[in-house]
């Protein structure tokens, strides 16, 4: 008994399971077939813009609810799970988006409608899309004037869902014209019939084919507007304008609707003629108006059109039909209030009572034409107080501040921008002086400094080339003194012997005179000093030569004499000659080019 359960109850799970995965592929088949939808496979939802996809959604779950509501719940259930695993976070709120525009007058989403819209409206806001923000904007704005008939917060929505979408179109914005005219309708319904005509007029401006019932309803609207404002021949334009396609718009639906729309316009062209006092022309038109209108129970329209019959009975002096039609019209009115609007019904009573009174007056019944008179003024007050134009003023200016505040937010942003320009451009200045100022501190250092190293390289050379004066001084005066002695000895024909005081103190002069190594290396380091680079030319330009025939050259470059070379090299002079002769051969130097010239140019 237990296995038998068992069993059964796993069979009854996975049937509602086989029953939902085959309901959600018929769902996903009819979502993706949609014109709004055509694709190759289901992933080609994902890839849709927001406003098709918002289309494509939409247009399935109208179509589920008008054949199967218990498709609904495991249609949306499914997607989310779909959106979820496949889609992004613009996917799910798009399909959030669409449910709370289609579901804003049911009534099982009453006490959860508000708080989820506002979320929606809070997560669009958040993501940037100005078409999502503009859906919920319209949502709530439905949702406040029809079903709870907060008509201040309504204007509120609708007067920013405008500034939205006014510069948008059908493609941009799905149910632009639709959402135009609700708009231009709420205006309406508050008296304000120069708005409903501008926000009218701009549809039926720009019409693009095909004509829709929305321009029917837009075109009626408009034309109400204008008799309003007793201009009937505009009126009745826009009534007229939309005869000819009335059996086009409801072909496919039923009969009452054509019967209805037909009674609707033929009554409200009545109307005008009416408001012109061409009694017998309105006559027809209010009849075949006030009979269809019955007929489809339209007990609002029959009421307006039955009250116009009266009153023309009435001027007529017919008293007895006038009555007939005054008690019928009103029979009406109270039909029509005791149906469930979403707009306030007061306004269809007013008139009944108020021809009830006239009737009355007329047949000489002053009490009871009173006491319609005072009904027909107390349906007037509900109606001031129940469309009180204040909610509509009041919304305006609460609008109207919000964009005062975003101005001043803007500005204040601006202004906060421009000080924080101003600002970074000064410290730009200050860092751009400070770096100039640095810059020209190490400029003036680094100046300071070559002029430094100038003068000290100078004050070196200087240096080196007095020591360098000083050493040939010292080797000529040494050399003198050579000389005076061999002269001297020469003279007293004698000469000194190895051992003598003399020939020691001769041989310690010359010995003083001859660079040692030690000695070239001293010699050297100061020539360098005086002379930069000069060893290095030399090697570089004539490699070949010598460490002898090298100081040979330097000497040759301070100008030294033979004799000073001979004393210094420790050779003679004749041999400081031939120096020169072998280096001229070495350098291939002309025989009249002197060799101290050519150490010169090195």
């Amino acid at each position: 008994m237990t296995s038998a359960i068992r069993n059964s109850t796993f069979l009854i799970t996975w049937s509602i399971k086989i029953y939902n995965s085959i309901c959600f592929a018929g769902i996903i088949y009819c979502l993706l077939t949609l014109p709004e939808a055509k694709a190759a496979n289901p992933d080609s939802l994902l890839y849709l813009t927001p406003q098709r996809q918002y289309s494509a959604i939409f247009n399935t779950y109208h179509t589920l609810r008008q054949k199967d509501t218990s498709l609904l719940r495991p249609f949306v259930d499914e997607l989310k799970t779909f959106f979820t695993s496949e889609g992004t976070a613009l996917d799910l709120l798009t399909l959030e988006v669409t449910i709370m525009q289609y579901e804003h007058a049911n009534p099982n989403f009453k006490t959860k409608y508000l708080p989820r819209a506002l979320a929606a409206l809070q997560k669009a806001e958040e993501s940037g899309n100005h078409f999502l923000f503009a859906k919920m904007h319209q949502a709530l704005g439905m949702y406040h004037y029809n079903v709870q008939k907060e008509y201040g917060l309504a204007f509120q929505y609708y007067l920013k869902l405008f500034d939205l979408i006014k510069d948008l179109n059908e493609t941009e914005y799905p149910d632009y014209q639709y959402t135009m005219y609700i708009i231009a309708l709420a205006h309406y319904d508050f008296t304000d019939y120069e708005n409903a005509i501008r926000y009218g007029e701009v549809l039926m401006n720009n019409i693009q084919k095909p004509i829709t019932q929305t321009h029917l309803f837009n075109a009626n609207m408009v034309g109400m507007a204008y008799l309003r404002l007793r201009n009937y021949a505009a009126a009745r334009r826009y009534f007229e304008w939309g005869v000819p396609y009335l059996a086009s718009l409801f072909s496919k639906s039923k009969l009452q609707k054509l019967e209805k729309w037909t009674g609707i316009i033929n009554g409200n062209i009545g109307l005008t003629y009416f408001g012109e006092k061409k009694y017998s022309k309105a006559l027809p038109y209010l009849q075949k108006g006030f009979e269809l209108s019955e007929q489809t129970q339209m007990w609002n329209n029959s009421a307006s059109f039955g009250a116009k019959l009266a009153l023309i009975a009435l001027e007529k002096g017919d008293i007895k039909r006038a009555q007939q039609w005054a008690v019928t019209t009103l029979n009406h009115a109270k039909k029509y209030r005791d149906q469930d609007r979403a707009l306030p019904n007061a306004k269809f009573l007013a008139e009944p009572y108020f021809v009830m009174s006239n009737v009355k007056k007329a047949s000489g019944n002053c009490r009871q034409a009173m006491l319609y008179a005072d009904s027909s003024a107390a349906q007037e007050l509900i109606v001031k107080q129940q469309m009180d134009v204040t909610h509509k003023h009041k919304a305006e200016i609460a609008v109207d501040h919000e964009k005062f505040n975003a101005r001043e937010l803007l500005l204040q942003k601006d202004r906060e921008r421009q000080l924080l320009i101003r600002n970074g451009l000064l410290l730009l200045l200050v860092v751009f002086v400070l770096v100039a100022y640095l810059l020209y501190k190490q400029q003036h250092l680094k100046q300071q400094k070559l002029i430094a190293q100038k003068q000290l390289a100078e004050t070196e050379l200087h240096h080196s080339q007095a020591q360098l004066d000083q050493i040939r001084q010292g080797i000529q005066q040494k050399n003198d003194m050579i000389a005076r002695f061999t002269q001297n000895w020469n003279s007293a024909n004698s000469t000194p012997s190895r051992d003598s005081a003399e020939y020691q103190l001769l041989h310690e002069l010359r010995k003083s005179v001859i660079l040692t190594d030690d000695d070239w290396n001293s010699f050297a380091e100061l020539f360098e000093k005086a002379h930069p680079g000069f060893f290095v030319r030399l090697k570089t330009k004539f490699a070949d030569l010598t460490p002898a025939e090298t100081r040979f050259m330097a000497l040759a470059r301070l100008s030294y004499s033979n004799r000073e070379m001979a004393a210094m090299l420790g050779v003679g002079v004749g041999a400081v000659r031939q120096y020169r002769l072998r280096i001229r051969r070495k350098l291939e130097a002309p025989e009249d080019l002197d060799i101290s010239e050519l150490a010169s140019t090195i």
